[in-house]
């Protein structure tokens, strides 16, 4: 099943838009992260989920990872960007579901029992904007249900331009992305805004030694 909407409000968006796969899968080397180590960590804590969406699928490389550890739930992939929804759905047909929206906007076709933010995605908004995304986030959660948001710890390693200690410009050949890193103070006050009942925070290293946290939610 795709949900088609079209709301595009940044800049960003041409990013992604025009990025290839190949470079795609470059800046997922370069982190560390084409070795599927988040959702090893994660597994535990996601193993028994019924129905877990993925915000920001991309190319689709945690869905690859679950897939191969064998999870068993539905997965639902969101993104923005029609050609990345276009591939997972020729590649994994009718074993996973496809939701095409802007992540502020997020109206999933029903609750879910867990969410997935990974690999930087929030940073990629305005903090009010990040503020928003959890409120929405929550709203499309199933009660008991677990958000999980990853981030860097403390600082953006890497690639990119840093214009202050939180706001980095990465300038490429296909477009320019803007991000501000939340602190974990921020994201604790999104998550008490938003309803969430617990927060707690996952810390450990990429493959090339980044430092990142998960932050897990539970409505």
């Amino acid at each position: 099943m795709t949900i088609s909407t079209t709301t595009v409000k940044d800049e960003n968006f041409a990013f992604y838009k025009h990025i290839n796969l190949k470079d795609f899968k470059h800046f997922a080397h370069l982190t560390g992260f084409d070795t599927g180590i988040d959702i090893e960590l994660l597994y535990p804590h996601i193993k028994d989920i019924k129905h877990l969406a993925e915000l920001g699928a991309g190319y689709g490389r945690a869905i690859h990872f679950l897939k191969q550890k064998g999870f068993q739930g539905t997965i639902t992939a969101v993104d923005r960007v029609a050609r990345f929804l276009n591939s997972l759905k020729e590649k994994y047909g009718d074993t996973i579901q496809t939701h095409r929206q802007d992540i502020r906007d997020l109206a999933l076709a029903q609750p879910v029992d867990g969410i997935m933010w990974l690999w930087s995605g929030i940073s990629e908004l305005s903090p009010k904007e990040q503020e928003i995304s959890v409120a929405n986030i929550y709203q499309n959660l199933t009660k008991g249900g677990l958000f999980i948001l990853e981030s860097p710890y403390k600082q953006i390693k890497i690639v990119g331009t840093h214009q202050s200690p939180q706001h980095i410009t990465l300038t490429t050949d296909w477009g320019r992305l803007d991000a501000y890193l939340p602190s974990e103070e921020e994201v604790q006050t999104y998550a008490k805004k938003a309803g969430f009942s617990s927060f707690e925070t996952l810390h450990y290293q990429s493959e090339t030694g980044l430092d990142r946290v998960f932050y897990l939610l539970k409505k």
